[in-house]
């Protein structure tokens, strides 16, 4: 078998001998001429930033190492754990500024939308008899989350839980100010009236 593969490939071998060397020569001149080249265009800020970012690179099997060693010893949940609460605990500052700086106008278009689907008469039924259900739905979602995130479901303790006392009391207000504004409208028809009538 030998002999025939020596056979076969010889006469290929000596055509070619040398030359392979020859064209790698070639090929790492022209290279190093054209990063020469290059190296004289490119900008010093451009170059730092590719050494920056050559020892950054250098580095990732370390950090890699790092994370792994961290992992083997307190365990990949632990880890997850760990990292979720760095997450939280940086971007929970700016949620809250979210939240507080956008809840009062999405309160105030929910109220203008819950008025206007008042309007169509099937809605005030059909919300009668969705209340009772929904409130126990809600409940029980909220007690639930409470109840996980209590325990070893630390996953829960993110997730959110529907402010019911809030959108009771902004109805309620709400439906106070209407009222209010009814009461007031009433009193001007009745005082025009009084007075068209003398």
């Amino acid at each position: 078998m030998e002999g025939t593969v020596k056979l076969m490939v010889g006469p290929v071998y000596r055509k070619i001998e040398g030359k392979p060397f020859e064209v790698l020569r070639l090929a790492d001149r022209k290279v190093d001429d054209a990063i020469v080249k290059l190296d004289s265009h490119v900008p010093p800020s451009l170059k730092s930033k590719t050494s920056e970012l050559y020892g950054a690179v250098k580095k990732a099997p370390e950090a890699a190492r790092s994370v792994v060693t961290d992992i083997r010893q307190v365990g990949v949940v632990e880890k997850t754990k760990e990292v979720a609460k760095t997450l939280y605990v940086k971007s929970e500052p700016a949620a809250k500024d979210l939240y507080n700086k956008y809840e009062p106008f999405a309160v105030e278009l929910s109220l203008a939308a819950w008025y206007k689907l008042r309007q169509v008469p099937v809605v005030p039924k059909v919300v009668e008899v969705l209340i009772p259900p929904s409130a126990y739905c809600v409940e029980k979602y909220n007690s639930g989350v409470q109840y996980l995130s209590d325990g070893e479901y630390w996953v829960a303790a993110y997730l959110p839980v529907v402010p019911v006392e809030k959108i009771k009391n902004s109805i309620h207000n709400e439906l106070e100010m209407k009222e209010n504004n009814a009461s007031e409208i009433n009193e001007v028809e009745i005082q025009v009236d009084n007075s068209t009538e003398g």
